[in-house]
């Protein structure tokens, strides 16, 4: 099963990165979403959301998280996002807006390569156990 990650961005420049590190994953497909074009793309329910914040233009990043917060079939959709921002407050409101997690610049494209992968990796691994019997399905 394809997992499709939304790199949220309204200048390329995180997906150009991270396409070079998923080239060999054909089990995941990065997809480039501009900020403006959240709303209607969040029909698509992808796997996972990646926000470069650094690139927005239209939107601000806490606007995106309410959009992607409520849409009923997105709440529950991890977010990551990537910021320049280092200080404690800023990273405490994004994740009270509900991002998953911050990724403070620099940043190692290794590293946000396997936290990507290992994040779809366990959300394959917990939809495949039944939450009645905590079994496999």
């Amino acid at each position: 099963m394809i997992q499709e990650i939304f790199v949220v961005e309204d200048e390329p420049e995180l997906i150009d990165v991270l396409k070079d590190k998923f080239k060999k994953d054909t089990d995941i497909r990065l997809k480039h979403v501009l900020s403006d074009d959240l709303g209607k793309r969040l029909l698509d329910i992808p796997s996972f959301i990646l926000i470069n914040e650094d690139k927005l233009v239209s939107l601000d990043i806490f606007k995106l998280c309410e959009i992607i917060r409520n849409s009923e079939d997105n709440s529950a959709t991890p977010v990551v996002a990537v910021c320049s921002n280092l200080s404690f407050e800023h990273e405490r409101e994004l994740l009270g807006s509900g991002v998953h997690s911050c990724v403070n610049r620099p940043f190692d494209g290794n590293n946000l390569y396997f936290m990507l992968k290992n994040i779809v990796s366990l959300m394959l691994i917990n939809r495949g156990i039944s939450p009645l019997t905590k079994l496999p399905r």
